[in-house]
């Protein structure tokens, strides 16, 4: 793959504005053209072009915003500035990406014109900053930093990564609220993410699982002379007493710093860490549903995350949920939380034993399909959850089945960050029942509750005025490679079902013990819960009764 830089249209330069809405699939939406150009090459027939794109925060019908492009002749130049964003439409400077088609010897020309997934990409989500990485290019500009608001309600998201076919690139770096080192093998960048954030001293925040599996070694080999300290205790479901028992430990050989390792309740549980070591009081006072976000301040312990599964996504989240010492499963949310590095490295997910790769792929699909059923306007996280929904669909089977298939592995991971990187947008009923079940009994596996609780939260969603106002349902469906969908949710609910019972999860909650009596004590967590408020359709107390009931 080559790079070119950016350039600017120049003062006088004669353009051709063209509308045209970016389609998932590269074709033409409502009769405008496509934005994929595809050359046959000749040697020196190529020139180069210039592309300005000028991106309105507006809804689509795919994921990508409309775009007004401008097409020029000028040649490159590697000092050419992105042109200044205007109040109400942020001004993006294009790439042009050549990608060699061996089967066909054909050369594609790419331009990236707002479409929300972009390979190779570094995103930084503020003022476009011109800064250069080897086997990187610089982002675009994107309208709205994903820590802003873009109006009441609608958080904005920044962009994740797309891959053409299964071509993997050697390193892919993005910086999307933080920095992401994604490739087989990545986990060698630990210690120098250790020397770019600071960290001088850490503990890592694991569990007993973890270091049995081998996996925690390579990453402390990773950290070769970076001094460290050690808790492996994290228990399935983080605890506010496990916060303090790391705490204690990262207090007395005087940390500055925690690394995650493993699964998303490391990766929480160091969250909960990096508050309670740096934040008077207890840690339900910062809670989100005690109003406790505000009070999350910068002075959070920094964080690297190493996950070691597929599914949470936590490495990219602004949020932590944890059981507080009263028994409730909340959550903490604040960008003072989203981890300063994120190292995925798909090889350390080579072992996952298949029931945890089908639950962990299960809840990233989870975050897919749920946050693009969230009534918040956001095109752009709306693009990452399909992309992942996807991935996470095609290659979920593959890589339970076949565990050391490190293609499946990569992408099952790629969909887990995506969700995560797209639920800023929020969640909803799905997973305020699962937090609620997960406190009454923390034995209970989040990601398959989110699958058991997935196919009856779909037809109570269907009836939502932005479901079937944006055809939400089929375009899952399309995603899912369904050939189609009805009004009701039948065929993508029946689908989510059916994986289920392939994958050989649970056919209902009864199978994991839940009892009809405990439906109170979940209902009432449901109701309270942050995801609560940004279901697409507001559920009541006997809503939440009638799913219970459904997904028995």
């Amino acid at each position: 793959m080559r790079v070119q830089p950016p350039v600017r249209s120049l003062p006088g330069q004669h353009a051709q504005s063209v509308k045209c809405v970016i389609d998932r699939r590269r074709k033409a939406v409502l009769g405008c053209q496509s934005v994929i150009q595809r050359h046959d090459h000749r040697t020196g027939a190529m020139g180069q072009l210039t592309t300005q794109a000028v991106m309105g925060f507006q809804t689509a019908h795919r994921e990508a915003a409309a775009m007004q492009i401008q097409d020029g002749g000028i040649p490159a130049s590697p000092r050419a500035r992105p042109v200044q964003a205007r109040p109400v439409e942020a001004a993006v400077t294009t790439w042009q990406l050549k990608l060699r088609n061996l089967s066909q010897g054909k050369t594609r020309l790419v331009q990236y014109l707002g479409r929300p997934l972009v390979d190779r990409a570094r995103l930084l989500g503020r003022a476009l900053v011109k800064r250069h990485l080897r086997h990187s290019f610089d982002p675009l500009q994107q309208l709205a930093h994903g820590r802003q608001q873009v109006g009441p309600g609608r958080p904005a998201c920044a962009q994740s990564i797309h891959l053409f076919g299964h071509f993997h690139p050697t390193m892919t770096t993005i910086h999307y609220l933080t920095q992401v080192q994604f490739d087989h093998g990545a986990v060698a960048q630990l210690a120098a993410e250790c020397s770019r954030v600071g960290i001088t001293r850490a503990l890592v925040v694991s569990d007993a699982g973890v270091r049995q599996a081998g996996v925690l070694d390579k990453a402390l080999q990773a950290l070769r002379d970076v001094p460290h300290v050690v808790f492996d205790s994290t228990p399935s479901n983080p605890t506010e007493a496990a916060v303090r028992s790391a705490v204690e430990l990262y207090a007395q050989h005087g940390c500055d710093g925690l690394i995650a390792v493993g699964g998303g309740s490391s990766i929480d549980l160091a969250k909960g860490v990096a508050i309670a070591a740096t934040h008077p009081g207890p840690l339900t006072h910062y809670a989100t549903i005690e109003g406790g976000s505000p009070r999350i301040t910068a002075a959070v312990a920094p964080l690297i995350a190493v996950p070691t599964t597929a599914g949470t996504g936590s490495e990219v989240a602004r949020g932590a949920i944890l059981i507080v010492d009263d028994g409730r499963k909340l959550g903490f949310h604040s960008w003072h939380l989203v981890p300063k590095a994120a190292v995925l490295d798909p090889e350390l997910t080579l072992g996952l034993p298949p029931g945890l790769t089908a639950a962990t792929g299960m809840d990233a699909i989870a975050h897919c399909m749920e946050t693009f059923m969230a009534p918040a306007v956001n095109p752009p996280a709306d693009g990452i959850a399909l992309d992942g929904l996807e991935r996470g669909w095609s290659h979920i089977e593959r890589a339970t089945r076949q565990g050391s298939d490190r293609d499946a592995r990569w992408q099952m991971m790629s969909a887990s960050m995506q969700g995560a990187m797209a639920f800023q947008k929020g969640l909803g009923c799905v997973h305020s029942l699962s937090h609620s079940l997960g406190g009454v009994n923390p034995r209970l596996h989040h990601g398959t509750l989110n699958a058991l609780f997935l196919p009856a939260v779909i037809r109570f969603n269907a009836r939502a005025d932005s479901i079937q106002r944006e055809r939400r349902l089929s375009r899952m469906a399309m995603a899912m490679g369904l050939p189609s969908c009805d009004t009701l949710g039948t065929e993508v609910a029946d689908a989510v079902r059916d994986l289920n019972a392939r994958l050989g999860l649970p056919r209902g909650l009864a199978e994991l013990g839940v009892q009809r009596d405990w439906f109170d004590r979940i209902i009432a967590g449901a109701l309270a819960d942050h995801c609560h408020k940004t279901n697409p359709v507001t559920a009541t107390a006997e809503d939440y009764r009638a799913l219970l009931e459904a997904s028995m």
